[in-house]
């Protein structure tokens, strides 16, 4: 079973270099994407993480990757370090889809206990999202997560109290 939750001891900094980021959004600095933030040590961790908030950055504070960088670096462990690779554009395009995959694991484990008819088909899509995120399959990520969606505005739907007549 794939972990969601973020343990930055087992990861390369990919959240600190692969996404954008705005400093009107509480990231202390705008940052293109596909770059290591200014605070980003050599051994991949954060030179101010003890002080984000007060440093500007409660958006660091507050991310979460929700396992998608130890997954992926566990998946990459006997190849160079982002840092050190000419294709380190890939491996940060491949941490996003990562993440987007392990959003998907969290959404459809949180939804599962309350999917009632949906259940079967939720189980079977959430299989389908755990082996794309335990390959780090990025190519799948979209169409999965079109298809997590759609199945979760189903069960959104079905769980709705009914509208008042006349609305």
């Amino acid at each position: 079973m794939i972990h969601i939750q973020a343990d930055c001891s087992r990861c390369q900094g990919l959240c600190c270099a692969a996404p954008a980021f705005d400093a009107a959004q509480g990231f202390g600095h705008d940052k293109p994407a596909h770059q290591a933030c200014c605070h980003l040590q050599a051994d991949f961790r954060c030179g101010i993480h003890d002080r984000l908030g007060e440093a500007g950055y409660p958006a660091c504070a507050a991310y979460d990757c929700h396992g998608a960088g130890p997954q992926l670096t566990a998946h990459l462990a006997n190849q160079p370090a982002w840092s050190q690779r000419a294709d380190a554009a890939a491996v940060f395009d491949a941490f996003l889809a990562q993440r987007r995959l392990h959003e998907q694991l969290l959404l459809l484990r949180l939804a599962l206990p309350r999917a009632a008819g949906l259940g079967p088909e939720l189980q079977r899509l959430l299989v389908r999202v755990e082996a794309a995120a335990e390959a780090c399959d990025g190519g799948a990520a979209a169409a999965l997560e079109a298809e997590s969606r759609a199945l979760l505005r189903g069960l959104r739907a079905s769980l709705a109290p009914p509208l008042p007549p006349g609305r």
